[in-house]
């Protein structure tokens, strides 16, 4: 009675295929891309602590230390916002106006 088994490994298929289809294929454009999502993070992130601020602004039925509170986070979301902005304007707006032509990844960075 033998009780091992001899088990032998499936042979593996040398060709790796891309999963963006050869769209990145340097340094620039995987820092286009981080840019992109960046943005769009950063942008969700401010109108959702916006709204979440807002909200507790209501909720605070006029007691001035949530009112204060809420009043912070606020002012927080403007100071986002702007840092935001600022970002959204060196990276599109600013090639724009100079004539730079585009060199972002076409169906990922189309922004």
């Amino acid at each position: 009675m033998n009780l091992l088994e001899k088990v032998y490994a499936a042979g593996v298929d040398p060709n790796i295929e891309d999963p963006l289809g050869g769209n990145i294929n340097s340094i620039s454009k995987v820092f286009g891309v981080a840019t992109n999502i960046l943005l769009g993070v950063g942008w969700a992130l401010v109108f959702v602590a916006a709204t979440l601020a807002i909200i507790k602004y209501i909720n605070s039925k006029g007691d001035p230390k949530e009112t204060n509170t809420a009043h912070t986070w606020l002012l927080y979301c403007g100071i986002g916002a702007f840092i935001m902005f600022a970002f959204t304007t060196i990276r599109l707006i600013i090639p724009r106006m100079l004539g730079a032509t585009w060199t972002g990844v076409p169906g990922v960075t189309d922004f």
